[in-house]
């Protein structure tokens, strides 16, 4: 019985336990996209751990990505972030960040834990996203189109 409701509900709550709390929020940002039952299955995760209600939004776009952590004092930090690449594999999503880090520029993920969990649906979230900050998405698509030459190390020999 591959569609029994039971079974499905038994298994999303065995998937939803298994996620950590900020793969559950990323999970609960795009809420929308999910199935009632594992909507249901979703609240109930987020009760059972205490989150407070109402503290995940709902949000439309990859225009609109906040990333929620909490500062020094306990309070919870928003800063708005903007995708500036795709990937539809780790790897080169990888190396992405490590040049825009090597660069000074603070970039997050989105979509990677799906990704990480089925790589073969890749395609249907839109891939891995590569974020920055809206300050910093000019340089970073300069850096990522024009990626600088690599260096060589002499041997001391």
């Amino acid at each position: 019985m591959a569609n029994d409701p039971l079974v499905e509900r038994q298994r999303l709550v065995q998937l939803y336990a298994g996620l950590t709390d900020g793969e559950l929020m990323k999970l609960a940002s795009e809420q929308d996209e999910l199935t009632e039952t594992a909507f249901l299955v979703l609240q109930e995760e987020l009760r059972r751990r205490d989150f407070e209600p109402g503290i995940v939004e709902r949000r439309a776009s990859w225009d609109d990505v906040v990333e929620r952590r909490l500062d020094s004092e306990g309070e919870i930090d928003l800063r708005k972030l903007v995708p500036v690449r795709q990937f539809r594999d780790m790897p080169d999503a990888l190396l992405a960040k490590g040049l825009l880090e090597s660069a000074g520029i603070e970039c997050f993920f989105g979509d990677d834990n799906i990704v990480r969990l089925d790589w073969f649906i890749s395609n249907l979230v839109g891939g891995v996203k590569l974020l920055v900050k809206p300050e910093d998405a000019a340089l970073s698509h300069e850096i990522l189109e024009n990626p600088s030459e690599p260096f060589m190390v002499e041997d001391d020999e």
